[in-house]
C-alpha cells in the first residue's frame, strides 16, 4: 500500500509545491509529457496515476490524482485521517463537514476552497452516493483556475 500524504498547498505525495518541470522529470523514470487542454504541458508520472500541471514558468501549481485503476495498484491519498480515494463522495464530504470545511457542490462532484481540493466523478449527476475518480490538489494559492477534468 502506498501512502500519498496530502498537505494542503504544500505538498502531495512526492510532488511538493514549488517543484519545477525539469525536477519531476528528473525524479521519475516513468515520467511522459501530454497536453491536457492547458497552454502548459502536463507531466503524467507514477504509473498514470499523477497528472502534474505546471504554470508559464514550469513551475508546479497542482497535481491530479487518480483513483487506482491499474491492476495490481493500491494507493491512498490522506488528508487528516480522511483517505479521499476509497470513500463515495457523501462520505467525503461528511467528514469534512465534521471537520468545518465548506462545500462547493459543481456538476462533476465538489470544491473545497480552503484545502485547494477537487473531487471528481464521472458518476455524479445529482446523487453525492458515487466513487470519486480524481482528486485535484492546489499547490498554489496564486492558481486562478483549475483544470477542466473529465
Amino acid at each position: 500500500m502506498i501512502l500519498y500524504a496530502l498537505k494542503p498547498f504544500k505538498e502531495c505525495g512526492p510532488i511538493v509545491a514549488g517543484i519545477s518541470f525539469s525536477k519531476v522529470q528528473k525524479l521519475f523514470a516513468d515520467h511522459r509529457v501530454f497536453n491536457k487542454g492547458e497552454n502548459h504541458v502536463t507531466s503524467l508520472i507514477l504509473d498514470q496515476s499523477m497528472h502534474v500541471y505546471y504554470n508559464e514558468h514550469g513551475i508546479c501549481t497542482g497535481v491530479e490524482v487518480m483513483s487506482p485503476f491499474l491492476p495490481g495498484h493500491n494507493y491512498q491519498l490522506v488528508w487528516n485521517g480522511i483517505n479521499f480515494l476509497n470513500e463515495s463522495l457523501d462520505n467525503i464530504i461528511k467528514l469534512l463537514k465534521k471537520r468545518g470545511c465548506i462545500i462547493e457542490i459543481i456538476d462533476t462532484g465538489a470544491n473545497i476552497p480552503e484545502l485547494g481540493l477537487s473531487l471528481y466523478s464521472d458518476e455524479y449527476e445529482t446523487d453525492l452516493h458515487c466513487n470519486i475518480d480524481a482528486v485535484y490538489v492546489e499547490l498554489s494559492k496564486s492558481v486562478v483556475s483549475r483544470p477542466t477534468v473529465r
